[in-house]
């Protein structure tokens, strides 16, 4: 499909920016003039990929031979995107963006050129991969040109604009080891005239979940097989009975009473041991390890020109809809959190007053929490000419709203009833999961919570020429932007009072701002072009931004770039200066904002895990974060090799006023984090013997650095066919973090959890690669990918580096096609205009996921939990 630009007044519209020379070259020079590629506001005829700051592209076509069903499956296979673009795997059904390594809140998502999302990390699972023309990734900070969150780059997602006719296309696919079945259905088109252009897609995605039973590193809490430390709880089926006179902790004995039975005989009740009876929320609990989600996605791109194309409007709507059920173990209960079980309660075999009890209701089988996402944007507005400036002006409302259910909770004061009740409906905590419907009736109820995100933007940009030297004509763009963020989160009633078992209360909030600002940039030509070229060969470009916050107050970004082509253009250093910055999020700038959680920590004093309650929350005095990123780099293309691009870039960024998330619970534990620990038996509202409170804090100083290359090379053709090679290798040099004194300590080739944010990995292995090999000849086409990491260095659960390295971690995928009806390869039977079935296997070789001891787990994050997964396609064309 050929985007194109109709005359001066689309100059700036988001088009093909030389994503192929073979393009470039073929298509007459009116209809790909200039156009503006991510980084600037200025428009230019220079190739994307030679301009002053590192951007890379990925086209339609690069897409399509991946195999990839969403913007994060396209992502995810990008070297210098780390972590966070891994979809689905403990995300909430999300996919985000995360480049070198910094933290998904560190890189901008734009579509089309604006904003995606607003005060949260955007969602990339939102985008159809068949909906995207290109994608533009800019590998330095650009708040000058952007504003906050583009510290360690942008992600700018063109849309297709129309469609040559109408498309379908169904992807099945499932994985080897179980789980996991995925279908996809994606149907798409539009349509070009002289004024016109319109694309439509609808997409519906459903998986069947993968249980923690279906693979091997999984299948148990107790983690000691692997390396590390036994998670289990103490929260057991059947339950824990402490504070019996005179007996140490009890349970009632399994093999005497069985599943569905209950004693009144104390000779039936033994000595609770351990490293027998803790419960095993994998292995007996058998949650879900990746979700069920329903996707919907209903996404349409417009532009219409008028008076002769001296004025274009353009309009983009996105609908996005997921549901999913996330199982876990069986609800379990500490009746210290409840109150006091009678020696009156018609079960209680020991005659006496309890409350060191707990129990885990078997009888319920697997918790069922329920999410679900909503987001819509809507983004409008008008592009034209006045002389020689073209002026382009937009609104853009977003509305994310995400609902969260958790069925079957124990309500509090119901349940302190039930235990007190005298008849046979009282609730029984002494049984092997035998409470009846009747005993549960009026216990449970449905916690839910519903948190927004809004925003709504209006912009006015304009580019032209100011004045002309004898080097060529100074370019320049202005520009302001208003945008409003508010983000609200309520709860039901009964969770703002405390009233679920084992959760404390929690304050409902509404928090908002408005932000202000003005930019500017000017492109200076150094050198005059050379013959047959409108492009100096020596280009300077500075762009600043000024913002003001209604929160925090006021910030500046500065920028600079310089370009300069030399050797007939086969060779192109650039370099680039960038100021950025990362306004906290609402929440975090407020004490209003509180979270907890249970989890399992390791104890210093012993040495043993303990259950501990985390608290956390935001803070007043959370100020912005700050970043300085320098970019040095050379693009090679080489005449005498035809079809050879070779790039390689350096990068340094310096972040100061770094938020590393909330504070170490662990490392509150162990003394070297900031918080608040406070020990004692069953001191949480779910028995928990250590409560931690964690806050967010302005950390200091972080530091990195790495180098980037990208090799693509398609070769002559072949008798053999069409063969390309595309490498792309991004090595990290260093990444710098405070140490407890106040200096820097390198930790690269490491993890390290503040290298982690939000949903972020704390992996930093020193080399990331992509190979990949493709083929094409007459109807056939294949594509191989290699996908690596090195091997990193583990911590230890206390945060001590440890002998131990998560190893290399490489996979292989492999997809062939066969296409039917295109190129004039005619087809009497086929029912439709064009047919493509494809089929491909990623991880063709079924690497397993390595462990890693301080997570206790794999990296959910980067590592694919599926293993071997085998898809089949069809693509028609109508």
């Amino acid at each position: 499909m050929t985007h194109r630009i109709r005359g001066r007044s689309a100059l700036l519209c988001l088009a093909i920016a030389g994503t192929s020379t073979a393009l470039a070259q073929n298509t007459p020079s009116t209809e790909l003039e200039e156009v503006i590629v991510t980084g600037s506001n200025i428009v230019s005829s220079l190739d994307a990929e030679k301009r002053g700051a590192p951007v890379e592209v990925i086209t339609a076509e690069a897409i399509e031979k991946t195999g990839a069903n969403s913007l994060a499956d396209v992502l995810a296979s990008n070297p210098s995107i780390t972590g966070g673009a891994q979809a689905e795997q403990g995300s909430g059904g999300r996919g985000f963006v995360n480049l070198r390594g910094l933290g998904t809140q560190y890189t901008l998502v734009l579509v089309n050129g604006r904003r995606l999302s607003a005060n949260d990390p955007a969602n990339v699972l939102a985008i159809p991969a068949d909906a995207v023309e290109r994608v533009e990734v800019l590998k330095s900070g650009a708040s000058a040109v952007y504003g906050s969150d583009a510290v360690a780059g942008v992600v700018n997602v063109i849309l297709k604009s129309s469609s040559d006719g109408m498309h379908a296309n169904m992807t099945y696919g499932d994985t080897t080891q179980g789980g996991g079945a995925t279908t996809d259905l994606n149907f798409y088109g539009g349509f070009e005239t002289d004024t016109s252009r319109f694309f439509f897609l609808g997409n519906r995605m459903t998986r069947d979940e993968i249980r923690a039973t279906q693979r091997d590193i999984t299948s148990t809490s107790d983690k000691r097989r692997f390396g590390g430390f036994d998670a289990r709880s103490t929260l057991g089926s059947p339950g824990r009975i402490g504070g019996v006179a005179g007996s140490p902790d009890l349970i009632a004995d399994p093999t005497r009473v069985r599943p569905g039975n209950y004693s009144l005989n104390p000779a039936d009740y033994r000595s609770y041991d351990a490293a027998t009876d803790m419960f095993d929320t994998l292995a007996t609990g058998d949650p879900s390890i990746i979700s069920n989600p329903e996707r919907l996605t209903v996404l349409g791109n417009f532009e219409h020109d008028f008076g002769d194309g001296a004025v274009t409007f353009f309009a983009t709507g996105l609908y996005f809809q997921m549901k999913e059920n996330v199982w876990n173990a069986p609800r379990a209960v500490s009746f210290s959190s409840v109150g006091t079980i009678p020696a009156s309660n018609p079960y209680n075999p020991f005659g006496e007053e309890l409350t060191d009890v707990s129990y885990r209701a078997m009888e319920l089988g697997r918790q069922r929490d329920e999410n679900t996402a909503a987001t819509r944007r809507l983004s409008g507005g008008l592009r034209g000419d006045i002389g020689t400036w073209q002026l382009e002006s937009a609104l853009t409302w977003y509305r994310s709203e995400v609902v969260q259910k958790s069925h079957d909770t124990f309500i509090s004061s119901r349940l302190a009833e039930a235990v007190n009740r005298s008849g046979p409906t009282a609730f029984n905590p002494f049984c092997n999961a035998c409470n009846t419907d009747e005993q549960y009736r009026g216990l449970l109820g449905t916690r839910g919570s519903d948190i927004g995100f809004y925003s709504d933007i209006a912009d006015i940009r304009a580019s032209g020429s100011l004045f002309n030297l004898p080097t060529g004509a100074v370019q320049a763009a202005v520009g302001g932007e208003y945008r409003r963020e508010r983000v609200t989160v309520d709860y039901d009633p009964l969770w703002v009072v405390g009233g679920w078992s084992g959760l404390g209360t929690v304050d409902p909030y509404d928090l908002s701002r408005d932000i202000y600002s003005v930019f500017a940039e000017v492109r200076v030509p150094l050198l005059a072009p050379r013959a047959g070229s409108d492009v100096s060969p020596l280009e300077l470009s500075l762009a600043a931004r000024y913002e003001d916050y209604s929160d925090f107050g006021t910030t500046t970004s500065p920028m600079a770039t310089l370009r300069f082509a030399t050797l007939d253009d086969q060779l192109t250093l650039r370099a680039s200066y960038g100021e950025a910055f990362l306004a906290p999020y609402l929440e975090l700038a407020t004490y209003d904002y509180n979270f907890s959680y249970s989890t399992v920590l390791i104890d210093p004093t012993t040495g043993n895990p303990i259950e501990a309650l985390i608290y956390g929350s935001g803070t007043p005095d959370i100020k912005p974060e700050t970043s300085k990123t320098v970019n040095i780099g050379a693009i090679f293309t080489p005449h005498a090799v035809p079809g050879l691009t070779v790039s390689l870039d350096y990068y340094r960024i310096q972040q100061n006023d770094f938020v590393p998330g909330t504070t170490s619970a662990q490392g509150v534990l162990d003394g070297t984090d900031n918080g608040v620990a406070t020990y004692g038996t069953n001191i949480g509202p779910g028995g928990e013997d250590v409560i931690v409170e964690t806050y967010f804090y302005n950390a200091g100083e972080r530091r990195s650095s790495g180098y980037e290359l990208n090799v693509n090379y398609a070769l002559p053709e072949l008798s053999v066919g069409k063969l390309s090679v595309d490498v792309g290798l991004a090595r990290m040099a260093s990444f710098e973090v405070q140490d407890g004194n106040g200096g820097l300590v390198d930790i690269v080739g490491g993890y390290d959890p503040s290298a982690g944010d939000f949903f972020s990995t704390g992996a930093l292995p020193k080399l990331r690669g992509l190979m990949g090999l493709n083929w094409e000849q007459g109807a056939w086409s294949a594509a191989s990918q290699y996908h690596f990491m090195t091997s990193y260095r583990d911590l230890s659960v206390s945060g001590e580096p440890i002998d131990h390295k998560i190893p290399y971690y490489a996979t292989v995928d492999f997809q062939v096609s066969y296409a039917l009806g295109e190129d004039g390869r005619a087809v009497d039977w086929l029912p439709t205009r064009a047919m493509r079935l494809t089929l491909g296997v990623e991880n063709a070789f079924d690497r397993e996921v390595p462990f890693v001891v301080y997570r206790n787990n794999y990296n959910s994050y980067e590592n694919d939990l599926r293993g071997r997964y085998i898809y089949a396609r069809v693509n028609l064309d109508f």
